[in-house]
């Protein structure tokens, strides 16, 4: 078989290509670490969580051009603390739970703090300066990408 350079191209490119990895913000230990701290501060009553009402289910599903009756509403609000309360028992250990499924947690609870944070629903500190700040900039960076997320949007339907 006779190599014309088109072999070593592509392994060239599929090698360089594998190189461009970028490593999280955060590493899996800190994402425990900050879950972890949230937690310990929940229980103990340092921060509080003001989950959604029905009213304000009501209020973002309209904004949305969509409807709800307000025992659905409730529900759904309901069912949003229930959730949450059941994905801190597991990552607790209160609920027995795989390996997976406690890591699937923990990731689940971080993303919760950051929306809860970004929609302004969390009262309480539960972390230290350092983690303060790697918030903040990852807070500030997820405002950036749902604002050109919603440019993007605007200029997609208007084209």
């Amino acid at each position: 078989m006779q190599d014309n350079g088109k072999n070593s191209e592509k392994l060239t490119e599929t090698s360089t290509s594998q190189k461009k990895v970028f490593k999280p913000l955060f590493s899996e230990r800190e994402i425990r670490n900050i879950v972890r701290d949230f937690i310990d501060a929940y229980i103990a009553g340092q921060v509080k969580v003001n989950f959604p009402t029905a009213s304000t289910v009501i209020s973002v599903l309209k904004n949305k051009g969509k409807t709800i009756n307000q025992a659905d509403a409730e529900a759904k609000a309901l069912n949003r603390k229930v959730d949450f309360m059941k994905t801190v028992a597991i990552c607790t250990g209160t609920e027995k739970a795989t390996p997976e499924e406690v890591q699937a947690a923990i990731g689940s609870v971080f993303q919760d703090i950051i929306s809860f944070r970004n929609s302004r629903r969390l009262e309480g500190v539960f972390h230290d300066e350092g983690t303060e700040t790697r918030l903040s900039r990852l807070e500030e960076g997820m405002e950036k990408a749902n604002k050109l997320i919603e440019e993007l949007v605007e200029y997609l339907m208007k084209g």
